[in-house]
């Protein structure tokens, strides 16, 4: 009976063994299985990213190689438009019906780096007859005179700029265009490759569309012409596949991308054709319309009061130097500022950058004195001036040095101040021309071959400048 049972289990045990045997098989087998689709299924993934890669370069070199065209040109446009700029302000500057502008903060800037006490009361001094020369010009301009002269100066700079609109292009692209391009896009997709996002610029969709399409298409099997040699074409090869196992797949990719960078040398080269005497600029430049606003803030013959004293000041300081020397010139608690430019055009700006400029240049030490205005500022430099130097017994020369440099603070603002120029719709025209010429000249290189745009610069560069 034992026996029996013992057989029994026995037999119900190696069936049970023997199942779960046949599971472990099969269940290997569904594991192999499924490990042989996930490694299919990356594989593929992987092909798929090798050909959307490729895709994403071809395109990035096309927004590359236009956008390159395209700052080549604004740049050359850029140096007309500067050097056209400049000499309008350079004229404004020297127009005797301008009112003169002096760089007291440069000046006091170089006052510090002199180390000889007679250069450097010769440089002050020069300093102070400029400002009695703009003081007196000031008192002699009407605003007539400054208006009128701001406008000519405006004028002249349209009729420097407006040969711009007198440029065409010239020509088709040349096949040593289109050579050039096949050459630098197969440099391009072998050296430089990596992945990259996908264009988005309005202006870049048509050639991006042209690519993706071409690229689609062949993989249906259209035949790509290559614009790279054959070993090229094999090391791209290398660069893009994913997978070993998978090359004849690869090569449908590797072809694709070669077909793609075929079509954007294609759509290229056919859209700098329909550019082909297209102007450089969309229209012509308009003329300004707008007001120039002028008046006086300071009474000229108030100003020349003041000066008067800060020149008795200035006799002061000079025997003070002399005496002392150099290392006691500048007031006694100097802060050195940066140099700031002193263009004229900054007169178009809020007088209220004048006063940030001189209390970052020229320190003022006497307490309170920083918000006088002309008639306290008078009052108290005459003050000063009452105080007799007592030459080399003198114990203390700051009170004598600071107030020479307070004077001469209040002369850079009420000099500089006196006249009053307000061109904000002057300055925005001057913005709105410039930005319309940069943004016309941006959107037409961008289309243009190397040749054409070559062609364009040779012309900016000789149009006649007297």
């Amino acid at each position: 009976m034992s026996n029996i049972k013992v057989s029994e289990m026995t037999q119900t045990e190696m069936a049970t063994m023997l199942a779960g045997a046949l599971d472990q098989v099969f269940g290997f087998e569904a594991q192999v299985e499924n490990e042989r689709k996930r490694a299919e299924i990356e594989e593929q993934k992987a092909l798929m990213e090798a050909r959307t890669e490729a895709v994403s370069l071809v395109s990035n070199w096309v927004q590359n190689i236009c956008s390159a065209r395209a700052s080549k040109l604004i740049v050359e446009v850029q140096q007309f438009y500067n050097e056209a700029s400049d000499k309008m302000w350079e004229s404004l500057e020297r127009s005797p019906s301008m009112p003169r502008m002096i760089n007291f903060e440069e000046r006091y800037a170089a006052f510090g780096t002199i180390g000889d006490r007679e250069k450097l009361l010769e440089r002050i001094d020069q300093t102070l007859n400029a400002a009695k020369d703009a003081i007196e010009r000031a008192e002699s301009l009407t605003q007539e005179q400054i208006q009128g002269a701001l406008l000519e100066g405006v004028s002249e700079f349209h009729k420097e700029i407006e040969p711009l609109t007198q440029i065409k292009v010239r020509g088709i692209p040349t096949e040593q265009d289109e050579q050039r391009m096949a050459q630098q896009l197969a440099s391009y997709l072998i050296k430089k490759f990596k992945k990259s996002h996908d264009a988005k610029e309005k202006r870049f969709a048509s050639i991006q569309n042209v690519i993706e399409s071409t690229f689609i298409s062949s993989l249906t099997g259209d035949e790509a012409k290559s614009p790279l040699r054959d070993s090229e074409v094999e090391d791209f090869k290398r660069s893009l596949h994913g997978a070993k196992d998978h090359e004849d797949q690869t090569d449908d990719y590797v072809s694709a991308a070669v077909s793609a960078a075929d079509a954007a040398c294609d759509a290229l080269f056919e859209q700098s054709k329909a550019y082909a005497g297209k102007p450089l600029i969309k229209s012509d430049l308009p003329d300004f319309q707008g007001e120039i606003s002028v008046s006086r803030e300071y009474d000229p013959k108030a100003v020349l009061a003041f000066y008067n004293e800060v020149r008795h000041s200035f006799e002061t300081y000079k025997k003070c130097i002399m005496d002392n020397g150099v290392f006691s010139a500048l007031p006694s608690t100097p802060r050195f500022g940066v140099t700031v430019s002193t263009h004229w055009f900054w007169r178009f700006e809020e007088m209220t950058n004048t006063q940030r400029k001189l209390d970052r240049i020229i320190p003022c030490t006497i307490e309170g004195a920083d918000k006088d205005d002309l008639v306290q500022a008078t009052e108290r430099l005459h003050k000063l001036n009452e105080k007799p130097y007592l030459g080399l017994l003198e114990s203390n020369i700051e009170p004598y040095v600071d107030a020479f440099w307070f004077g001469y603070k209040k002369l850079a603002e009420f000099t500089n101040g006196i006249i009053q120029i307000k061109a904000s719709q002057l300055d925005s025209y001057l913005m709105k021309l410039k930005n319309k010429i940069y943004t016309d000249v941006s959107d037409l290189g961008y289309f243009l071959s190397d040749s054409q745009v070559d062609n364009l610069c040779k012309q900016i560069k000789k149009i006649p400048t007297e």
